[in-house]
């Protein structure tokens, strides 16, 4: 069972399902939360790798008709890999994986050298195991993370590509003009159907932090214990009091956290953070420059223990989510400085880490100048429509849209809506729209890649994003299109949340209504739908915003000059920013 524990009732009656009469032999590292059928039979251990040891040689004696990997999502499969490959060699007749929405992913027979692995695993396993409890008895004094190296300068992106990074790629593009001996670093392979033009610039010079073998990584592991062993005994003794955090159940205080093989690939695991460090080193990196703060943090953070690399930070909105290894403060002090997008997440963190409160700078998105100038609109012609480009995410309100549609519709305004973009909500969102018989007004026109925002516009239009606050911290910062809207004199109707005022002023430069208000959205977008005059003087007034606070050209000026100052002496001397730091537009 490699699902949360919320998803564990859902998928035991799916096996049950699938065969209510045979015996299920369940392995978790949480108790099952709730009865379970009387046929089903629950181990609980953290060493899940021993214990699936132990079910493959049991398997050689009493044959096992089907193996079944429970998830959260079979299409994210890289966290699962380990635990793939181990059953791809199960003596079984079935083998799959099954996630929440009940799809299934067949697990191909596993090759020779998948079979060789594994068996050259566990005795590697105990060589490594063996050498940190020998290294942690000898390297028993805490100490810091070695002296820094001169070296090249990093970027470090989440994902590439990926259609909502579009702000990252755009700010790295002008880092990477100013200075083409930079690095960048992919941690990510994302998603390469709908690729922006930006992030298909970025993909010819992106280095692919690739996840390694077990077995190579394992090697990994124990050369760094010959290199460098008080490093590592310092690094495994600053990250135990946090392996709790991974997930529930999960084991406290643990000195073997890089050799839980089985999380080898997932994502937020601490794994991939000794990765990234020996691709580093390989690469002489002397700083890094990281975007996200959370599992790209993490990963940094570990590099930084082991290397002694320096490194700053980019957040956005991420730093209040809930994630594993969250270690805020651990990340943010280690950081030169921190930016991030907006003055309402630099309170957030002023207030939360006080004794940081210099570190946080910040940096709003921002478009090349004259982005704008000469776009190919679309044609005018038909209605008046209400256009949204996006992800269809629970964050974004779209919802709400819907519902002041269904409302436009019963006050008979003369308009269509148009919904282009992908996601895991588009699915609820098709059956609010078919539920309130919007199917003639509402459709959904799917991702489009980010140079066809303009084509699929023109300043008739109205851009609208109902953006809301989520119940676990979850929301927008400035949302990127927005700015593009602006530049190109459309006018933007939407909620005052996180950072938006500090772009859009109601009446001035665009609209602002309440979030999840469909009467109040409505009777917005009915007077602009209605009276078309309304939208001259806040086009004018939206494009001066863009053009004077908001260009790319400025944006990195100040970027490149705080990770000049600090790489520039990336040999040890450079001090962390401690100066006070105003806000910056």
């Amino acid at each position: 069972m490699a699902c949360p524990q919320e998803d564990f009732a859902s998928l035991v009656d799916e096996l049950q399902r699938i065969d209510s009469l045979g015996e299920w032999q369940l392995i978790t590292f949480y108790p099952p939360p709730g009865d379970v059928p009387p046929n089903v039979a629950v181990t609980v251990s953290n060493r899940s790798a021993r214990v699936a040891m132990k079910l493959w040689l049991a398997a050689f004696f009493q044959p096992l008709q089907r193996v079944v990997i429970c998830c959260r999502d079979r299409n994210a499969p890289a966290a699962l890999q380990s635990l793939i490959e181990f059953v791809s060699v199960f003596p079984v007749g079935e083998r799959f994986v099954l996630d929440v929405r009940k799809q299934t992913m067949p697990i191909t027979a596993g090759t020779l050298r998948t079979i060789l692995s594994l068996i050259a695993l566990p005795p590697l396993l105990a060589v490594a195991t063996a050498m940190t409890k020998a290294g942690l008895r000898m390297w028993s004094h805490s100490e810091g993370p070695p002296r820094p190296k001169p070296g090249a300068t990093a970027i470090l992106l989440p994902i590439l590509p990926d259609l909502s990074h579009t702000f990252v790629y755009r700010e790295v593009l002008e880092l990477k003009r100013r200075h083409p001996e930079y690095l960048i670093f992919s941690l990510e392979e994302g998603d390469a159907s709908v690729v922006h033009r930006e992030a298909g610039e970025l993909l010819a010079s992106t280095i692919f932090v690739r996840r390694p073998s077990p077995i190579t990584f394992l090697f990994w592991y124990m050369r760094a214990w010959v290199r460098q062993p008080s490093a590592m005994a310092a690094l495994i003794r600053y990250l135990q009091p946090h392996t709790a955090s991974f997930g529930p159940g999960w084991i406290g205080n643990d000195a073997f956290c890089f050799l839980r093989i089985e999380h080898l690939h997932h994502s937020n695991y601490l794994s991939l953070g000794f990765v990234l460090a020996e691709y580093l080193r390989q690469h002489r990196v002397g700083y890094v420059h990281v975007y996200g703060s959370t599992y790209p943090s993490v990963r940094t953070l570990v590099a930084h223990r082991l290397l002694g690399i320096p490194f700053s930070v980019s957040t956005f909105v991420d730093f209040d989510y809930v994630t594993p290894f969250h270690m805020l403060a651990e990340k943010f002090g280690a950081a030169r400085f921190v930016v991030t997008c907006t003055s309402y997440c630099a309170e957030r963190l002023r207030t939360r880490l006080p004794h940081l409160a210099s570190r946080f700078r910040v940096l709003r998105h921002a478009l090349k100048a004259n982005y704008a100038a000469a776009p190919a609109y679309r044609s005018g012609g038909g209605p008046p429509r209400l256009v949204y480009v996006g992800r269809f995410v629970a964050k974004k309100g779209i919802d709400t849209l819907v519902h002041a549609c269904a409302l436009l519709r019963d006050w008979s305004v003369d308009f269509s809506c148009h919904l282009y973009g992908a996601g895991e909500g588009r699915e609820a969102l098709e059956r609010l729209v078919q539920e309130l018989g919007l199917g003639g007004l509402v459709t959904f026109e799917g991702a489009i890649p980010n140079e066809r925002f303009y084509t699929t516009m023109n300043q008739e239009d109205v851009f609208v994003c109902p953006c809301r606050y989520m119940d676990d911290g979850e929301r927008d910062g400035i949302p990127v299109t927005f700015l593009e809207a602006m530049a190109a004199g459309i006018t933007v109707v939407t909620t005052p949340v996180s950072g938006i005022p500090e772009l859009i002023t109601d009446g001035h430069n665009g609209y602002l209504v309440p979030p999840d208000a469909p009467p109040a959205l409505a009777e917005r977008l009915r007077a602009l739908l209605i009276d078309r005059s309304q939208r001259a003087s806040i086009a004018e007034a939206a494009k001066r915003t863009i053009e004077e606070g908001f260009t790319i050209e400025r944006s990195v000026d100040r970027l490149e000059s705080w990770i000049s100052r600090e790489n520039g002496s990336a040999g040890g001397t450079a001090l962390p920013a401690t100066d006070p730091v105003r806000d910056h537009a």
